[in-house]
């Protein structure tokens, strides 16, 4: 078996020209995110170049949405660029970031006159389900305010 060097140095071999389209593409995607506005540019990448065509990605379909608006400001631009290829239309796709995400728990709190509201009202109940129900809540919500 060759060293990769070595069949990378070999002229027309299909490694070295998928290097170079790696190599192109890269340097296209690093251009191109020179020129998507922050945070954009954080959210979408170049897939590929067919042509006259850019195929683009997105994490999702609120970041492809905003690229979409930006397209034909960006097509312009891209053509006044000297260092890149004639671009003349953009397919955006959504494929979602699989990073793990975080999750935010929303922690509702009541306010000490809701609590004092429920405490009463639990105190003149006679269901003892729902008393009980209705003075978990209240100390719920006196919890939230020692927190």
């Amino acid at each position: 078996m060759e060293a990769v060097k070595k069949v990378l140095k070999k002229n027309q071999t299909p490694l070295q020209r998928l290097s170079q389209r790696c190599q192109a593409l890269k340097q296209v995607d690093d251009i191109l995110h020179q020129t998507i506005p922050h945070p954009l540019s954080e959210h979408c990448h170049i897939a590929n170049l067919r042509h006259t065509t850019l195929i683009m990605h997105a994490d999702s379909a609120l970041w492809a949405n905003q690229l979409r608006y930006l397209i034909p400001t960006l097509i312009e631009q891209w053509q006044n660029e000297t260092h890149l290829p004639e671009i003349q239309k953009v397919e955006i796709k959504v494929r979602f970031n699989h990073q793990p995400t975080r999750r935010y728990t929303h922690h509702p709190s009541l306010s000490k006159q809701s609590e004092s509201l429920l405490r009463d009202t639990a105190e003149q109940v006679t269901h003892p389900k729902l008393k009980s129900a209705l003075l978990k809540l209240a100390q719920h919500g006196g919890q939230a305010h020692k927190n």
